[in-house]
């Protein structure tokens, strides 16, 4: 018998374990789920809190909060055949289709865990488009919520590029559709939940509630050349970074956190350098992200700022941007 996980216990282990979990274990060719573990009394007897499969922690549970009340539960990947009801302490997930190529690694004697790959698309059978966009930023980023509430910098899980691959090979997967159409929004190398929260209510359609602003590239490094020794602001710069930027419009946005304010002075050398440079930069506080008015004041200076025509939301738009704004800072949001 043979532990295939599903994507809700795959999930929290990705986000404990991190990459490096991934690059110590062996990747497996199972393109069929056999033999699959079903049952609780069976479950019993595979050793998986050796393999760091445990459930999640009350702090963790709020990383994914949106997966429902089953979230302290076992789920199982099972083959289609199977019967997918929940049992006592169980939830099995039917896969249809083939396995891609790099979806399943063996991280233990008998125990198969989804790649990051495989969980994004496993979480587009069961996520909005919202949910699933937030969680592939998550995903591509650089950075994780430690047990003590602070950001810890980590290796990305996954890559835009790696999920776009091994979507083109998952033909006729539960949720593919989705996963393709939200790939499309996910931006890699957020650094903090609040860059991706800006990003969100910049680039993501009107549909979904954001400002429909072209796709921006996070963190962008600008490489300094033999021309700027005049201009630096100090002598071992070898390049600036922008949080948020549009490279072709030399436009971007810089996120000022808390500890901006020790940095003041190098903040004001380093903008002043890339304004010398012709790059036009706005800059934004938490507060006005959380403060509705602040973001309105923000994402409207944004979309000026990129030569944005001004429309009037329909009520539609309007809902959107209400229920973007409860993912984000909501009870119940991705804390991610």
């Amino acid at each position: 018998m043979r532990y295939f996980c599903g994507h809700v216990e795959a999930f929290f282990y990705a986000y404990r374990k991190g990459r490096e979990a991934y690059e110590t274990a062996r990747v497996v060719d199972v393109p069929r789920l056999e033999d699959c573990v079903s049952r609780l009394d069976d479950i019993a007897k595979v050793d998986l809190a050796a393999c760091g499969i445990r459930p999640p922690e009350p702090m963790e549970r709020g990383c994914l909060a949106n997966l429902g009340p089953n979230v302290g539960k076992h789920h199982v990947l099972v083959s289609g055949n199977a019967y997918r009801g929940a049992s006592e302490g169980v939830v099995r997930h039917r896969w249809n289709t083939l396995i891609p190529r790099g979806g399943l690694y063996l991280v233990g004697s008998g125990i198969y865990m989804p790649s990051p790959e495989f969980i994004f698309l496993q979480l587009a059978g069961s996520l909005t488009d919202v949910q699933l966009a937030l969680v592939g930023c998550w995903m591509c980023g650089k950075y994780r919520i430690g047990q003590d509430g602070l950001l810890e910098s980590v290796q990305p899980l996954t890559t835009p590029s790696r999920l776009e691959v091994f979507l083109r090979e998952a033909k006729g997967a539960y949720g593919l559709l989705r996963a393709k159409r939200v790939l499309k929004l996910v931006a890699a190398g957020t650094e903090s939940p609040n860059e991706t929260a800006m990003y969100a209510f910049t680039c993501f359609p009107r549909s979904l509630g954001g400002q429909g602003a072209p796709k921006a590239t996070l963190n962008y490094v600008i490489k300094c050349v033999p021309e700027d020794a005049g201009i630096l602001d100090r002598q071992n710069r070898t390049s600036w970074r922008i949080d948020m930027c549009w490279p072709e419009l030399r436009k971007g946005v810089e996120y000022l956190g808390k500890q901006h304010a020790k940095t003041f002075t190098e903040d004001r050398e380093r903008m002043n350098s890339l304004i010398a440079k012709k790059y036009a930069i706005l800059q934004y506080e938490y507060k006005d992200l959380v403060d509705v008015r602040g973001r309105k004041r923000r994402m409207e200076q944004i979309c000026r700022l990129l030569g944005m025509e001004k429309h009037a939301l329909t009520p539609k738009e309007i809902k959107a941007q209400e229920q973007l704004e409860e993912e984000l800072f909501g009870p119940a949001h991705f804390r991610l």
